[in-house]
């Protein structure tokens, strides 16, 4: 389906969803160009509000999302709906933001809650190269996965945490230690740490180098500033084709990907001072 030149899901009987993930990225959006004075229509703000505040998973004490689909790992087939902390981090950065500018009463209570529970219920690993996190297991034990990826959802949980206890508790939070940087003295990350993961892309690189930046901005630190310089060095020597093209992987080109693409003009944006 992915690749497919022609979109076969209509045939599959696969029907059309919200994905409160892509919600979330509307939501940053449309604050954004609100804050900049150019959206023309300030109701899809609360409509998206609105929208996520439904679209929440089903049967959990606590707010958290996922996708709208199953999906299937190289490992495991994760059913619909179950929480995972990196469309979770997605929503909850929205709603803070939301908050930040707008003071709606419904965002502390779901956006919030996210940065107060999640770092009790993770699932870490602290090993000697690095740290790691369950995607699935920490919100939900029932779900057996076994795919642990490096930094970026620790990093999203620090800083959700940082921004929560700073709006809504006034309580001071430090980032945590475990969570410094690259994996590699080259700057890079390895997408996780089974043999099946890996490999190294533009894309979650340019999230994880965006996590480190907004945990030392919230939390007022400069920790993590050497990582990001050699993170950032890494990224536009390998990331970027001579003609500016991003590559999707450090070491080749293909598949020119528009989530690449997309975070590649974050990333440089978000890392314009340097």
């Amino acid at each position: 389906m992915k690749r497919s030149p022609i979109n076969l899901r209509r045939l599959a009987l696969i029907p059309k969803t919200q994905n409160p993930k892509a919600i979330a990225l509307f939501l940053s959006a449309f604050l954004n160009l609100s804050k900049a004075g150019v959206l023309d229509q300030e109701g899809l703000i609360e409509l998206m509000i609105e929208r996520l505040v439904k679209l929440r998973s089903l049967g959990n004490r606590y707010s958290c999302w996922g996708y709208s689909f199953p999906w299937q790992t190289r490992t495991i087939v994760v059913p619909r709906g179950t929480p995972n902390l990196v469309c979770t981090s997605f929503v909850a950065n929205a709603l803070l933001d939301a908050y930040e500018q707008r003071q709606d009463p419904r965002c502390p209570e779901h956006g919030g809650e996210c940065g107060r529970v999640h770092p009790k219920r993770a699932i870490l690993d602290r090993r000697q190269r690095g740290s790691s996190a369950s995607l699935t297991r920490s919100l939900q034990p029932e779900a057996k996965s076994t795919m642990r990826i490096f930094l970026r959802p620790l990093c999203c949980v620090a800083c959700i945490d940082i921004r929560a206890k700073r709006n809504f508790l006034a309580l001071p939070s430090k980032p945590p230690g475990a969570q410094q940087g690259s994996r590699w003295q080259d700057g890079s990350w390895n997408y996780g740490e089974a043999a099946s993961q890996q490999w190294i892309d533009n894309f979650h690189t340019g999230y994880n180098l965006c996590a480190l930046q907004s945990i030392d901005r919230y939390s007022e630190t400069s920790e993590f500033e050497s990582n990001i310089q050699r993170g950032l060095k890494f990224y536009r020597t390998h990331f970027f084709r001579e003609d500016g093209a991003p590559r999707y992987y450090h070491n080749r080109t293909y598949p020119i990907d528009i989530h690449c693409v997309a975070q590649s003009i974050i990333t440089l944006l978000a890392f314009q001072r340097l």
